[in-house]
């Protein structure tokens, strides 16, 4: 199993694609919506965002479905003729395209305007539809012995149902803490192929040769995918991969028991999460803002930190976590 050449492999694939697939996305008019419409969660303007985002209306959106298609299938050729086929892979791959789809009912439901039926699905509703997606699939891999969690020489939880609640929680928080994140170019997809890598790292070191193969694919989708979208991007992931990388990522280092190591390799998207929670809290109670805008990412545009400035040092503070994380192992 040669590593490099499956990211390279699956790099060039998802390259070629690309460049048809913008065409298509600016036939199909899949593109980001106004800013200038944009509300927050409490139905009112948000001229910040207005005045940050004004540059990217029109630019096409549904850059993650290209990446989860190509790595998909990429990752069931290969288990189905290269490596062995198992309940790891199958697992890795449920996720990733369970939660691409909802990712895709929110785009199409933002860029259209769709109304009625199931478009009518509030904040609430979709996290609750995220909740027990995330928790049939837990119960499933908990179910075949593949969901782990403990801490080596602290403690291990054994309980299913503990398992398949703190799986899900995390599973739920982590594809809604990256949604958040991806608001600059270039930040979401820059900082998870640094995360990825250390993925690697740890999958080499344990010997799990299924998180190596997706994690190679993926990284290679994402390399490419960075391309367009570095500043200024000519194409944005979308929810539709959003929601499906941070969403799988949570799911690679579960089956390799490293869930302790999420709250340091998924940082930057935490504290993103938590900027906008505090948001929230501060207005719906306290009718006053913390930040400017939320999350931390549009505060700091808006104090003066140009898009680039903003990406480059969440790259180098990513990457210092994932030094830290692999201190931590090997």
């Amino acid at each position: 199993m040669n590593i490099p050449l499956l990211a390279l492999i699956s790099f060039f694939i998802t390259f070629s694609a690309f460049l048809p697939f913008i065409n298509l996305l600016y036939k199909l008019k899949l593109k980001d919506p106004n800013p200038g419409k944009h509300r927050d969660v409490f139905g009112k303007e948000t001229p910040i965002f207005k005045k940050l985002r004004s540059g990217t209306s029109g630019t096409p959106i549904g850059g993650g479905l290209l990446i989860v298609s190509v790595v998909t299938i990429l990752s069931v050729l290969y288990f189905q003729f290269i490596g062995e086929w198992n309940t790891e892979i199958l697992g890795i791959l449920v996720t990733f395209v369970a939660f691409m789809l909802l990712g895709l009912f929110d785009d199409l439901k933002k860029t259209f305007h769709f109304k009625g039926g199931p478009f009518e699905l509030r904040v609430r509703q979709k996290f609750v539809l995220e909740l027990i997606i995330s928790s049939a699939i837990s119960y499933w891999l908990v179910k075949e012995g593949l969901l782990h969690i403990s801490i080596p020489g602290l403690f291990e939880i054994t309980n299913p149902y503990l398992l398949v609640g703190l799986s899900s929680v995390g599973m739920t928080f982590m594809l809604n803490a990256y949604n958040i994140t991806d608001g600059v170019d270039g930040l979401s997809g820059g900082t998870l192929s640094i995360v990825l890598i250390g993925v690697l790292g740890l999958a080499s070191f344990v010997g799990n040769t299924t998180v190596g193969v997706f994690s190679a694919l993926l990284l290679g989708g994402l390399l490419a995918y960075l391309y367009f979208n570095i500043h200024p991007a000519r194409l944005l992931m979308g929810d539709t991969g959003s929601l499906a990388f941070g969403s799988v990522l949570c799911m690679l280092l579960l089956i390799m028991d490293f869930a302790y190591l999420i709250p340091i390799l998924g940082l930057i998207y935490i504290v993103e999460a938590l900027s906008s929670l505090i948001q929230w809290i501060s207005r719906r109670f306290m009718k006053k803002k913390v930040f400017d805008a939320a999350p931390l990412h549009y505060h700091l545009e808006n104090r003066g930190w140009h898009q680039t400035k903003v990406t480059m040092r969440a790259y180098l503070a990513q990457a210092i976590l994932v030094l830290i994380a692999l201190s931590l192992v090997l």
